[in-house]
C-alpha cells in the first residue's frame, strides 16, 4: 500500500475533535519552545553581563599613532598587536610555572564584537558591559597610549588603568625607526607585566643577570604586596643560587615555605638545593613532602632514592626507586636509575630481572623496547649491541628524546660522529623550544652543552663559545657547562680564560681528577697552577668519598 501524506492529513481534518487536539498540542509545543529559547537567550545575556561586571581583565586598545606610521601600514590596531607579540615574547623568556599575567589581558584587538539587536537599535555586548560597569561605578580596565615622532625621537606613552602613565623615548637618528619602536614596545611590555605580577619581572631580571634590578623588585613585593611574599622569597632564593650562594638560598626557600606551605615549587627548589649542597639528611624531609604534594612525579622519589644511596641507606633507596617507577611507569629514566643502583650494589641478578620485567611491558620492536634493550646490553658490556639498539630506537621514533641523548653521548666517542652529535643536539633544542610548559631546565642546559661540545670538536669555536654560555645562563649553579667553556677557550689559545672557568667549575663540584689524563687537561697536568686548583678543590683523600649523580 502506497503512503500518501496529503491524504493522511486530509482525513485528520475530517475529524474535528482530533484536529483540534493536534493543533492545540502543536501550538503549545511551539510556544513552549519559543519561550524556552528566549529564556536561554536572556540567561546567556545575564551571565555575560554579570561576568562583564566581575571581569578584572585589561583590554588592549588601539594606540594613537602619527600619520606617518598610518601611511606605512602601522596604525593603532597594528601597534597594539605588536605590543601583544612583545608581551608573549617576554612571557616566553620568563618561562615561569606561575600562572602568567597575560591571562588577565584581552588580546582581541581589532576583533568584531558580538552584535545584539535591542528594540531595533544596534548594540554590542562589550558596549553594554562597558556602560553598565560605568553606571554601577565599576572601573573599566584598559591598556593603550600614544606614539609620537618628533625630531628623530620616538616617544611612547603607556596608559594602564590604575597606574600612572609611563613615558619612554628613543632617539633613532639616521638608523631608522624600527629599532626604536621595538625598544619602546619591549619596555612597555615589561612594565605591563611588572604592574600585573612583579614576581615575574624579578625572574626576568635575574635571568638577564640584572641582579640589582631583580633584588629591587623583590624588596618592592615584600613591602607592597605581602600576599606575594612566598613568591618573592622564592625568587630571592633563586637569585642567590644563581650567585653561587646556595646556603643563603636555602634560608630564603624556608621563609617562602612559611608563607605558603602548599606551593610545591618552593619545596622543589629547596630540596634540590639541599641535594646539591650534599645536605642529604636535610633534603630527605623536603622530598618526602614533595612526594605527597605531587603524587604524579617520580622525580621526587628518585631524589629520595639518591639521598638514601649517598647516606648508604640502601634498603630505603631501593624502595624509593621502586616508588619512582610505580608513580611514572612510562618514564624509562627511573627504570635505568634503579638498574644502575642495583648494579652498584652488585645485584646483577636483580638488574637482569628488572630489565626483563620492563621489556615484557613494552610493545615488541617499539622505540622504548629497543631503548631498554640498549640499556640492558650496555649493562652486560655489549657496547656494540647497545649502540645498534639505540640506532634502532631512533629509527623507529626519530623524536624519542631518550634515544637521542644516549646517541649523542656515543657519537662523541667517534671522530666521524661530531656532525651527527651536532645535528641531534640542535634537534633536541628545537623539540624543547616547541614544548608547551617545557621540561626541567637541566634538560635544556644539557642539550646546549652537547651542542657546544660538538661545535668545538668540529672547530666551530665561536658558536661553541656562545652555546656554552647559553648553557651556563640556564642554571649557573651547575658545573659542567663551565668546563665546556674552559675547553673551548683552550682551543682558542686563551689560557687565562681556561683557568678562570675551570676554577668556577671546580668550585661548583666538577670532578676534574677523573679527566686529568684526557685532552686538554693532560697538557696542563704538570703546571703548578693546575695542581694547586686540584689540591684546593678536590684533595686526593676526599675524592674517593665523592658521590655522583
Amino acid at each position: 500500500m502506497k503512503w500518501n501524506i496529503r491524504q493522511f492529513f486530509s482525513n485528520i481534518k475530517k475529524l474535528p475533535l482530533s484536529w483540534t487536539i493536534v493543533k492545540s498540542v502543536g501550538d503549545n509545543i511551539f510556544q513552549a519552545g519559543w519561550r524556552f529559547g528566549v529564556l536561554l537567550l536572556l540567561i546567556g545575556i545575564t551571565f555575560f553581563l554579570i561576568k562583564g561586571l566581575r571581569n578584572e581583565t585589561y583590554a588592549i586598545e588601539a594606540f594613537q599613532v602619527p600619520e606617518t606610521f598610518n601611511e606605512s601600514g602601522i596604525n593603532g590596531i597594528v601597534l597594539a598587536k605588536k605590543l601583544v607579540d612583545e608581551l608573549n615574547e617576554v612571557e616566553a623568556f620568563i618561562s615561569s610555572a606561575k600562572e602568567g599575567p597575560l591571562n588577565n589581558i584581552e588580546s582581541n584587538v581589532g576583533q568584531p564584537d558580538l552584535n545584539v539587536e535591542v528594540m531595533g537599535i544596534g548594540l554590542t555586548l562589550n558596549t553594554i558591559t562597558y556602560y553598565l560597569r560605568d553606571l554601577v561605578g565599576r572601573e573599566n580596565r584598559s591598556i593603550g597610549g600614544e606614539l609620537t615622532d618628533i625630531d628623530q625621537t620616538l616617544n611612547l606613552t603607556l596608559r594602564m588603568t590604575g597606574n600612572a602613565p609611563y613615558n619612554y623615548s628613543f632617539f633613532y637618528g639616521e638608523s631608522g625607526r624600527s629599532e626604536a619602536l621595538n625598544y619602546l614596545l619591549r619596555e612597555a611590555s615589561k612594565q605591563i607585566i611588572h604592574n600585573l605580577d612583579p614576581y615575574r619581572m624579578a625572574v626576568y631580571h635575574y635571568k638577564k643577570r640584572e641582579d640589582k634590578k631583580s633584588l629591587q623588585v623583590i624588596m618592592d613585593i615584600l613591602e607592597n604586596r605581602p600576599d606575594d611574599s612566598a613568591w618573592a622569597y622564592m625568587a630571592w632564593g633563586n637569585l642567590l643560587n644563581q650567585q653561587n650562594r646556595p646556603e643563603e638560598a636555602v634560608e630564603k626557600f624556608k621563609m617562602a615555605a612559611e608563607y605558603d606551605p602548599n606551593l610545591s615549587l618552593i619545596f622543589n627548589n629547596w630540596g634540590w638545593t639541599e641535594f646539591r649542597l650534599k645536605n642529604y639528611e636535610e633534603a630527605i624531609p623536603v622530598f618526602k613532602k614533595l612526594t605527597k604534594m605531587r603524587t604524579d612525579k617520580g622525580e621526587y622519589w628518585n631524589g629520595l632514592a639518591m639521598c638514601y644511596k649517598y647516606l648508604e641507606r640502601f634498603e630505603e633507596a631501593d624502595k624509593a626507586h621502586e616508588k619512582a617507577v610505580e608513580v611514572e611507569p612510562t618514564q624509562l629514566y627511573w627504570y635505568r636509575n634503579w638498574a644502575n643502583f642495583k648494579k652498584e650494589q652488585g645485584d646483577s641478578l636483580g638488574v637482569e630481572k628488572l630489565y626483563q620485567k620492563i621489556q615484557k611491558k613494552l610493545p615488541f620492536k617499539g622505540a622504548n623496547y629497543y631503548l631498554i634493550s640498549a640499556y640492558y646490553q650496555n649493562f652486560k658490556g655489549n657496547d656494540q649491541e647497545a649502540f645498534k639498539n639505540l640506532e634502532q630506537a631512533y629509527s623507529v621514533d626519530p623524536f624519542n628524546v631518550d634515544a637521542m641523548t644516549q646517541l649523542v653521548d656515543l657519537y662523541f666517542d667517534q671522530p666521524e660522529g661530531f656532525e651527527k652529535a651536532k645535528s641531534i643536539s640542535r634537534k633536541l633544542i628545537n623539540l624543547e623550544d616547541g614544548k608547551i610548559g617545557g621540561s626541567p631546565k637541566h634538560f635544556r642546559q644539557r642539550y646546549y652543552n652537547y651542542l657546544a661540545m660538538a661545535e668545538y670538536s668540529l672547530g666551530e669555536l665561536d658558536s661553541a663559545l656562545v652555546h656554552s654560555q647559553v648553557a651556563i645562563q640556564i642554571d649557573t649553579f651547575i658545573d659542567y657547562p663551565y668546563s665546556t667553556l674552559a675547553e673551548t677557550y683552550d682551543l682558542m689559545g686563551d689560557k687565562e680564560s681556561f683557568y678562570e672557568n675551570i676554577e668556577i667549575a671546580l668550585s661548583k663540584g666538577f670532578q676534574l681528577r677523573k679527566f686529568v689524563n684526557l685532552e686538554p687537561y693532560n697538557r696542563y697536568a704538570s703546571e703548578k697552577r693546575f695542581q694547586d686548583l686540584l689540591d684546593k678543590y678536590i684533595p686526593i683523600e676526599e675524592e674517593s668519598g665523592a658521590g655522583g649523580d
